[in-house]
């Protein structure tokens, strides 16, 4: 097990369970507030209950801890519960981050995850699954191989200086906001090189749609 991953389960969608419980074996398992459902529904106890536990019915809870579940109760309103579990991961050195159960829900929740991600410790590397998407956090430098055709997004979760190379479209040193303007861009094959030089962060999101 990695010392430093941590997988961060909401209470959003599950677009694959089987990967769920592959990734779960890799690092501290984390039930974020209602996404203690999804780990009954699954039978695996999380190692980790946190959140203001405000959608965390009394039975689930009960189950939880009698497995041996630690429970963290964060009641402040200031943040959300993901924000809340990523800051903590940071705190307790669990700095390699993966989040699922992030997908769907109500729009104002969908937009908090943004938020948090952009509001998220420099320090972590963050990883988000979005139904059959991945997405990146990239705070300073990141590199991926990719097949050529791979469809790639960029989106500023705030103001950044960047650079992309390996892409349809690259960009050198050029300011980005929070726009439509990254949208769908296409690996050329080989490595993917994303620099940001000021501002950011920014989230590169893999989709594994069809480029429209």
């Amino acid at each position: 097990m990695d010392e430093r991953r941590a997988v961060l389960v909401a209470a959003g969608e599950l677009s694959d369970e089987e990967h769920l419980l592959e990734l779960l074996q890799g690092g501290l398992a984390v039930a974020v507030d209602g996404g203690l459902a999804h780990f009954r529904a699954l039978k695996v106890v999380p190692d980790l209950l946190l959140g203001d536990l405000d959608s965390v019915s009394d039975d689930d809870r009960n189950w939880a801890e009698a497995g041996g579940c630690g429970v963290i109760e964060l009641p402040s309103q200031e943040s959300s519960d993901l924000a809340k579990a990523m800051a903590h991961m940071n705190h307790i050195g669990r700095t390699r981050v993966t989040i699922i159960g992030a997908a769907g829900g109500r729009a104002d929740h969908q937009l908090a995850i943004w938020g948090a991600l952009a509001d998220a410790p420099g320090e972590l590397d963050i990883s988000i699954h979005l139904g059959g998407d991945m997405g990146l956090r990239c705070c300073d430098r990141l590199e991926l191989g990719m097949e050529a055709g791979t469809l790639l997004s960029l989106f500023a979760l705030r103001s950044a200086t960047v650079s992309l190379s390996g892409a349809r479209w690259p960009l050198e040193r050029e300011r980005i906001e929070f726009s439509d303007r990254g949208l769908s861009n296409l690996a050329e094959g080989g490595p993917v090189l994303l620099e940001v030089h000021q501002g950011g962060p920014v989230l590169m999101i893999l989709s594994s749609g069809d480029n429209d």
